[in-house]
């Protein structure tokens, strides 16, 4: 008969073993509750993951059998939705960007993405600080709230700004996150989709791009205001059904949540801010634009990494081999996300009719800000919120260092460089450990 490991007093192995899932959550239960390595070494075992597989084969079938009718696929819906999100954010992208108004400074068209990225993060974190705790209706308050008060400030700053083209980017910004969680996912895709198309079109026409009549080009402002009025329309009556007849409290954490997401977003525009300056407003838009795909790239490429890690936990027999197979894909999925970002710029620099002296520089941003991106993002997906920020804000400081070398190009290519392959290293060293660990499963 196997004998049943003992760790902490009072941990009921066998009740671990009847409610996990499988051999490897039972592995990561027992190793949450202290039953370490040497503990298990020191009660006769090869490992946590041997002392796991005899804990349940001391547990009847029947005992477990409810247990195993708790598995999920996530694989199924998460995907999909994955897909669903990165739709939503390209056709927030394109319509945001094909309604910057003609002429308008390079510093301005910076603060408006800013300001629509940072109110965006800063209603996400709101909303899922009490969702993610179970607390539904008190999440969608929060982030309500927190979008109303952001839209006062974003028509305060349009209004001081003079560019009422700004209210586009803070109303997409503060209601995608709400929409994205309310209401229909393939709605609101194929929505965002349809005008970022009609944007998309008219701006090739404004552009005399493609061959496309130039009187399409005045299409895309009024589909964009169009559209941005009824985002933030739907998102207000999605909250006022879903807060009807009851009152929402404030969770506790929640404004810590939200100066943690506006940090690290802080630092990343920061990042983004120095090398803008440091390059110039012309080759910073390869930048932008290949940071953008690198994003809308990341969401669904995470998700499969966790699928995978999923399926390899359930039929995998060795921990060891188990977690090399997570962290080589993990690893892989970076390096996938910051070669297609780096090809993304390659292409944008090679137009013919503008010759970009500093393009190795260029590249290296380009390089780091995705590398900021791809491992914020895993941060974040391994509840690692603030560890995401303090890595956003060692990234920045890497960056400010490359300012110091501005107008010495060889030397500002090697900072660059050097701090380029320092956040990447930590990226991928990120990407292994963390996904590689039992709690991200």
């Amino acid at each position: 008969m196997s004998v049943v490991p003992q760790a902490s007093a009072g941990v009921a192995h066998d009740r671990i073993a009847a409610v996990g899932i499988d051999l490897w959550d039972v592995t990561a239960q027992l190793e949450s509750r202290g039953f370490s390595e040497r503990v298990a070494t020191e009660q006769g075992y090869g490992s946590v993951f041997d002392a796991a597989e005899k804990t349940i084969s001391a547990v009847p079938d029947h005992d477990q059998e409810a247990a195993r009718k708790r598995i999920e696929h996530p694989t199924r819906a998460s995907v999909p939705a994955a897909i669903g999100r990165t739709a939503v954010m390209i056709g927030g992208v394109v319509i945001c960007a094909t309604s910057i108004p003609h002429g308008a400074a390079e510093i301005s068209v910076f603060s408006m993405a800013a300001g629509g990225w940072l109110f965006g993060q800063a209603v996400s974190a709101a909303t899922w600080h009490s969702w993610g705790g179970g607390n539904k209706r008190d999440g969608i308050a929060a982030g309500a709230a927190l979008a109303v008060v952001l839209l006062l400030v974003g028509v305060a700053a349009a209004a001081a700004a003079g560019i009422p083209e700004a209210l586009i980017w803070v109303g997409i910004g503060v209601a995608t996150p709400l929409l994205l969680l309310l209401a229909n996912g393939l709605v609101t895709a194929l929505v965002g989709l349809g005008a970022a198309l009609l944007c998309g079109v008219s701006w090739l026409a404004l552009n005399q791009y493609g061959g496309v009549p130039e009187s399409w080009a005045s299409w895309g402002l009024p589909v964009a205001v169009t559209v941005t009025t009824a985002a933030v329309a739907a998102a207000a009556v999605l909250v006022a059904v879903q807060l009807r007849g009851k009152r929402p409290r404030y969770v506790a954490g929640t404004v810590r949540a939200v100066a943690v997401a506006v940090l690290q977003t802080f630092f990343q525009l920061a990042i983004l801010l120095q090398i803008f300056l440091s390059i110039g407003a012309g080759p910073f838009g390869a930048v932008a634009v290949a940071v953008v795909v690198g994003g809308i790239l990341t969401d669904p490429l995470l998700t499969v990494q966790m699928a995978w890690a999923r399926i390899v936990s359930q039929r995998s027999s060795s921990w060891h081999s188990g977690r090399f197979r997570i962290g080589v894909v993990a690893v892989g999925i970076v390096v996938i996300i910051l070669a297609i970002s780096g090809w993304t710029a390659g292409t944008l620099l090679a137009d013919p009719y503008r010759i970009t002296l500093n393009e190795p520089v260029v590249i290296a941003a380009v390089l780091l800000c995705s590398a900021v991106v791809a491992a914020t993002n895993i941060l974040l997906r391994t509840g690692s919120a603030f560890a995401a920020m303090l890595f956003a804000a060692m990234a920045g400081v890497l960056v400010g260092t490359t300012t110091l070398a501005q107008g010495h190009a060889t030397i500002e290519f090697m900072l660059m460089a050097t701090a380029t392959a320092a956040v990447s290293g930590l990226a991928l060293y990120l990407a292994a450990v963390r996904f590689g660990h039992p709690s991200t499963w």
